[in-house]
């Protein structure tokens, strides 16, 4: 397989993209990619972390932009990766997180710390989940579970239906980064939060009454044959709504995309 690279784009502002050091560890597929900083703001003080996916394996890919190569990590089959107060926090198919400081070390487990006990429980009439991590306005971490129940409808269709999510504060040591604490939260206050394949992002309720449901969390619901609806869940009261009618067109799955503004 050829080296690849990845090229960083702004789609709100006229600047010059920046192309990215290519891979050369054979990996394939980027599940998701993710900053610390705005690169047009923070030129040489940045880094950028890659999910990569090979057979289903997920590798933790980083580097500085005054690095030239990349820093793989073992395969821990991670799912979703953010920047929080200087460290990389990863979650992995087992909902397990665990956070990297950001060094330039190539030993696997040098910058490794796992939390002490973060899985929330899965309901047993789910047979498969998926977790996130998302910031809270109030400068929280979160870890999302979405919980999906995966059936064949029939004519070779196979769809992952959404049950329910349930959210969790996550109380961090300010010093190691290790897990303190997990709250399970009814409301979600002022934050309306987005979660996919792409950044899981917040954004203010309050500021978006007009288009957003409160307490709500929304998402893409995808299927065998790549069509997908945009749905949210209400985690006060357990509903379900429909934000998009079902797209049937054939396509990547959509991200989610937050430009600058100003809030108030």
């Amino acid at each position: 397989m050829d080296n690849y690279s990845i090229t960083l784009v702004n789609p709100f502002k006229k600047v010059a993209p920046i192309q990215l050091s290519p891979f050369d560890h054979g990996l394939c597929r980027c599940d998701k990619v993710t900053l610390s900083a705005d690169p047009t703001t923070s030129p040489n003080d940045y880094v950028v972390a890659v999910i990569q996916n090979q057979n289903y394996e997920g590798y933790l890919c980083f580097k500085s932009a005054r690095q030239s190569s990349w820093t793989v990590k073992s395969n821990l089959r991670f799912t979703d990766i953010t920047f929080y107060k200087g460290l990389i926090y990863a979650v992995n198919r087992w909902k397990t997180v665990v956070s990297f400081k950001l060094c330039d070390s190539d030993s696997d487990y040098s910058c490794v710390k796992k939390m002490i006990n973060p899985r929330p429980a899965r309901p047993y009439e789910y047979n498969d989940s998926k977790v996130y991590l998302v910031k809270s306005l109030e400068g929280d971490l979160w870890m999302v579970e979405r919980f999906m129940h995966f059936y064949h409808s029939g004519e070779d269709v196979y769809m992952n239906i959404t049950k329910s999510f349930q959210v969790y504060k996550l109380k961090l040591d300010d010093q190691s980064g290790e897990l303190l604490e997990r709250k399970k939260l009814e409301s979600l206050g002022d934050n309306v939060l987005f979660v996919g394949c792409g950044d899981s992002i917040s954004v203010s309720a309050s500021y978006f009454s007009n288009c957003l449901q409160k307490d709500s969390i929304y998402y893409t619901s995808e299927y065998a044959d790549r069509s997908f609806v945009l749905e949210f869940y209400n985690v006060k009261d357990g509903s379900f709504d429909s934000h998009w009618p079902s797209s049937r067109w054939m396509m990547p799955s959509p991200m989610w995309i937050l430009p600058q503004f100003q809030w108030d």
